[in-house]
């Protein structure tokens, strides 16, 4: 199952954030995209997905801001996450735009996390083909 991929890798950006000085609140975004993720996957609401930026404190956003790669391993994991939703008007491309978006990034300051990102990546997409990743013309 895609959900169980995706937090599997988030538990690995878990581990690592427990090494920083930042431990609290990357904990603290990756728990609340869990959630939101699991009650989507049992039937729930995606609301909660949506609303997981709304809920990031001060200091997880000013690492998101500064580019912080674990930050935006996460953002790119929640960019994964919106794209269980492509099936909806209002997320269409959303996610795919969003990883497409800090790939680069990510990966020229930490490859391991873009490959975790990808990896979430090709499990939501169900296509694990070279063609179909979101730093080239995505097809899924």
């Amino acid at each position: 199952m895609p959900h169980s991929i995706v937090h599997s890798t988030l538990e690995t950006l878990r581990s690592e954030a427990s090494e920083t000085s930042n431990s609290k609140p990357y904990s603290d975004g990756i728990s609340g995209l869990q959630q939101a993720m699991e009650a989507y996957t049992e039937g729930g609401l995606f609301s909660g997905i949506m609303a997981w930026p709304s809920g990031l404190n001060e200091d997880m956003v000013r690492l998101l801001e500064i580019k912080e790669p674990l930050a935006l391993a996460m953002l790119g994991h929640y960019g994964v996450i919106i794209h269980m939703l492509r099936d909806r008007w209002w997320a269409r491309d959303t996610g795919k735009r969003l990883v497409q978006a800090i790939l680069p990034t990510l990966r020229a300051s930490r490859g391991d996390w873009a490959d975790l990102v990808q990896n979430a990546w090709s499990a939501v997409t169900d296509d694990r083909s070279s063609h179909n990743t979101p730093s080239s013309t995505l097809q899924a």
